[in-house]
């Protein structure tokens, strides 16, 4: 197994280590720019720290140039009492010079200035005094009893000793505040653990609740979170709405099927017992139709929308459907005229026209009127009315579910499934179904959309 697969990291942790790794390089950056920043600083101090004490050296060699030998040990204690300046031949020297300063050291490397203990540049201000004075010229550096710098120059042939009395170097930069870096980085490890548990514990519930679907109906997840989870959560609350309103049909349709069935057949049970040789009985064409449109109910409900089903031209569907009860000796007609150059689901339509006819001449009165509307350029109408009692407002809700007969004979066939069709077909159409209550009339529109 590939490291990367084997180090598996939550989100929380992915988190956290993606907020570490942007501060310590951050620290880092700011490391390295305090550091750049300081060397230029030492740079500059030491450039014009060496110019002063070069201005310095070579005023006392003019000064020393310009008296006679002999007024040249006057001009020497005169200096020596300022407290700040020397000068002395090389032979009169007491105390005596240091020893010779070694070759000017590498300026000291970027890192070394980020922590404690680096060395002072005592030998950078040495060698750029040598570079401002007048050769041939040696600088040595003492830091007893006091920092001071130890310049010969040559007067008159003869080597002198010029010296600087000069402030400590700038101290070298103090390390890096580690205490106060770590409280920082466990500052934001805090922030970045409740960050990281706002979004992981939400998924974490939602996680649990999937898992839990198949086995037991979960309780809805909390809303909260950052707006993509309460989207999440919001998705996955209406997705157990609709599995349970599912189950909940699939447990009706089992448990109905038996008991819309046996009426009927109890009475071809019936009649064939009392069949004589010769007989008519007309009831017989009467319940093998009801049992045949309970059937052919509960097949359309369960098959609803195919993926694959072919589109056809809307006006050649309706007209199909209207013929076909026409033909049947039924008041059924078109009530506007064909001119809708739309394709919808062939089949669909189709099942949603049968189903409202059907309903409109069972439960309503002829004749029957179809109209197609058109409300929108990405919507269409099919509106079918009859002259009926209808539907009350207050149950308009309730005729919209599977297995719902608001009329108490049942003995008319059907298993009242055939508005839940219907709304059912509409919904995955993109639409809907609504009533309209009029005088002397009913009507039950179905929006569907259309590209």
């Amino acid at each position: 197994m590939k490291w990367h697969r084997a180090l598996r990291l939550g989100l929380a942790q992915r988190t956290m280590l993606l907020l570490v790794a942007a501060v310590s390089g951050s620290l880092a950056v700011l490391a390295l720019g305090f550091a750049l920043q300081r060397q230029d600083d030492f740079s500059r101090f030491a450039d014009t720290r060496a110019r002063g004490i070069a201005a310095q050296v070579h005023s006392i060699r003019l000064i020393l140039l310009s008296v006679p030998a002999a007024y040249r040990r006057n001009v020497s204690n005169g200096l020596l009492a300022s407290g700040t300046l020397h000068a002395l031949p090389a032979n009169e020297a007491d105390p005596p010079p240091p020893q010779a300063v070694p070759a000017p050291a590498p300026r000291i490397e970027l890192m070394r200035r980020m922590f404690p203990g680096a060395q002072s540049g005592a030998s950078d201000i040495s060698e750029a005094i040598g570079r401002y004075t007048t050769p041939p010229s040696e600088v040595r550096y003492s830091s007893e009893p006091g920092p001071r710098f130890w310049i010969s120059q040559q007067i008159d042939g003869e080597t002198w000793w010029i010296v600087v009395l000069a402030g400590d170097p700038p101290p070298a930069p103090g390390g890096v505040p580690w205490s106060a870096v770590a409280a920082v980085l466990l500052a934001l490890l805090g922030v970045a653990a409740l960050y990281a548990a706002t979004i992981t514990r939400p998924l974490r519930r939602l996680a649990a609740a999937t898992h839990r679907v198949g086995e037991a109906w979960p309780e809805p997840v909390s809303v909260e979170g950052p707006a993509e989870l309460r989207e999440l959560a919001d998705s996955f609350n209406s997705m157990l709405v609709r599995l349970r309103q599912i189950e909940n049909e699939r447990r009706v349709l089992l448990g109905g099927l038996p008991h819309d069935l046996r009426a009927p057949l109890t009475r071809l049970r019936l009649r064939v017992a009392t069949l004589t040789e010769g007989g008519e009985h007309p009831g017989f064409d009467k319940d093998i139709a009801s049992i045949d449109r309970i059937v052919r109910q509960f097949t359309e409900y369960l098959r609803g929308m195919q993926s694959d089903e072919p589109h056809a031209p809307l006006d050649e569907i309706v007209h199909a459907a209207v013929d076909a009860y026409r033909s049947l000796g039924r008041d059924v007609h078109l009530d506007t005229a064909a001119g809708m150059q739309v394709t919808v689901p062939q089949f669909s339509v189709r099942r949603i026209l049968d189903n409202l006819i059907d309903n409109a001449l069972q439960h309503g009165q002829e004749p029957v009127a179809v109209q197609l509307r058109r409300p929108a350029a990405e919507a269409i109408e099919l509106a079918v009315t009859d002259h009926g009692a209808g539907i009350p407002s207050e149950a308009a809700e309730m005729a919209l579910e599977p297995f719902t007969k608001l009329d108490p004979a049942r003995g008319r066939g059907g298993c009242g499934l055939g508005l839940a069709i219907v709304r059912q077909l509409a919904r995955q159409l993109g639409g809907g179904v609504r009533f309209e209550q009029r005088l002397n009339s009913f009507v039950v529109v179905v929006r569907i959309g259309v590209k």
